[in-house]
């Protein structure tokens, strides 16, 4: 383990994840930057430096960073959930084939932490093989040292999707539809333990090369997690069951069309009865130690509330 500062580079570093992620590495006493593609807007309640790179010249600014600048590590939190499945291959394989190419060519001993998906374990859908593809990327890449997490549904103050979109219809909506008729299960992860995962794979925890499931502690009904928003919104919506199957075929057909809004249409597709995901080895090597979602929730409902406050705000 190491308690020196890293230089460390973050793409993705704009979105939820990331601007938790920031502020948590900059708190711990390193030297965060974030890779922001050139033109794109960084928001300011991420307080770090930013680095711009063109579209077509994101290796050669990562190598050229690592050789003036000197460089220990990248978390390339930067990837796309939703789209086509040529959309997601590139924003999520090819990106990551060019960040390890960058850092390959960089000749700095630069590790690198990669967040994939629990999607990335399968059934596979067109989000997880992109996410397997992209961890078959950097296997077989020539870097020395490098982790790749799986997290689970990620939640927490400045969420805009997931567990966010629950708060928000059970605040706005009378009625409230629980897909699955209220079968279907969740793991929520709390941003913050993330987070803390992450910072311990710099610190040096961990093997060289691995792979680890980052997952809730526990398996959360999805009726029993809008309950819970509810009761800690102090609301009594009525609770529509729907039946998941006829659900997932709706949204399938109208994929071309859903995909070009907001609609979590990779999320609903891919709903599906498993086993709790087990992240017994990031628990045992990473110092891994997941909130449960009661606690994690009460943490996250008054900035939901005021979406504009906060870190990662406006993911």
């Amino acid at each position: 383990m190491t308690d020196q500062a890293m230089n460390v580079l973050i793409t993705g570093a704009s979105g939820f994840i990331g601007g938790h992620l920031c502020a948590a590495l900059q708190g711990a006493g390193h030297r965060v930057v974030a890779l922001v593609r050139r033109g794109r807007p960084f928001p300011d309640r991420v307080p770090v430096p930013i680095c711009e790179y063109a579209p077509d010249a994101l290796s050669e600014t990562i190598s050229r960073f690592g050789a003036k600048d000197g460089l220990d590590a990248v978390v390339h939190a930067a990837g796309k959930i939703n789209g086509s499945a040529d959309g997601l291959r590139e924003a999520n394989e090819a990106m990551t084939r060019t960040v390890v190419a960058g850092l390959e060519q960089s000749g700095a001993d630069a590790s690198l932490v990669y967040l994939s998906s629990v999607s990335a374990i399968g059934p596979l859908g067109s989000y997880g093989a992109s996410k397997r593809a992209a961890e078959q990327v950097i296997a077989s890449s020539n870097l020395r040292r490098w982790t790749i997490l799986r997290p689970s549904l990620v939640y927490g103050p400045g969420d805009t999707k997931n567990v966010a979109r629950l708060v928000e219809a059970v605040r706005a909506w009378p009625i409230v539809p629980v897909i699955g008729a209220g079968g279907v299960r969740l793991q929520p992860l709390y941003v913050g333990d993330l987070c803390d995962v992450i910072r311990h794979v710099l610190d040096g925890a961990g093997e060289a090369r691995g792979i680890y499931t980052v997952a809730g502690p526990r398996q959360e009904r999805l009726v029993d997690m809008i309950r819970l928003i509810r009761q800690r919104l102090g609301r009594r919506n009525v609770l529509l069951p729907l039946p998941l199957r006829p659900i997932q075929v709706a949204v399938r057909l109208a994929r071309p069309l859903l995909s070009r809004t907001s609609f979590p249409v990779q999320q609903v597709v891919t709903l599906h009865d498993h086993p709790a995901w087990d992240a017994a080895r990031a628990v045992e090597q990473l110092s891994f130690r997941p909130r449960r979602f009661e606690e994690g929730l009460s943490m996250m409902i008054p900035q939901v509330a005021r979406p504009a406050e906060g870190i990662g705000a406006a993911a």
